[in-house]
């Protein structure tokens, strides 16, 4: 008998597993699925979240908050692989119109050693601003474009332009 069954499950198993591509007409719930995007240019260089899995948990590069009825915004995206990190932090956004990045948005640098790793932004838009383009509240989709000057205590600059996001909050 426990023969049997387990002849039973494989064929099960093999049957499903054929049944499931994406040309069988079945339902694939990924199809509409919204991958978040995240992308800048950090001094120049091309820069986007990205983690390090961890084997039992999978891993997230960025993390958001964001309250649709008040617009406030607050988002981290890390690379695990540059050791760095951006945050952008904003209150009361407005569709198409660029605001004023708040004092704590910035850029994290864990390479650099003391008190020079952590740069702020500049408190003037037009060097620091972020602008919403989308926002779909039945889909929880936030769409934004930004931009910062940041400096450390040590007088350094990171200049982050380009910025692009669209994500789930």
């Amino acid at each position: 008998m426990k023969k049997i069954n387990s002849i039973h499950l494989l064929f099960l198993l093999v049957l499903f597993f054929s049944s499931c591509d994406d040309n069988s007409g079945g339902i694939n719930p990924c199809l509409d699925c919204h991958v978040n995007v995240f992308k800048c240019n950090i001094n120049e260089m091309d820069w986007k979240p990205d983690c390090i899995p961890d084997p039992p948990f999978g891993c997230n590069s960025i993390r958001v908050t964001f309250d649709d009825q008040a617009n406030d915004l607050e988002i981290v995206a890390s690379n695990d692989h540059f050791n760095n990190t951006v945050r952008l932090n904003a209150r009361s956004l407005v569709y198409g119109i660029p605001v004023k990045l708040k004092s704590n948005a910035g850029f994290s640098d864990r390479k650099i050693n003391g008190l020079c790793n952590t740069f702020e932004v500049f408190l003037d838009t037009l060097n620091s601003s972020i602008s919403m383009y989308k926002i779909d509240q039945s889909k929880r989709i936030l769409g934004c474009v930004f931009k910062m000057k940041c400096y450390n205590q040590c007088g350094d600059t990171v200049n982050i332009t380009n910025g692009h996001f669209e994500v789930i909050y």
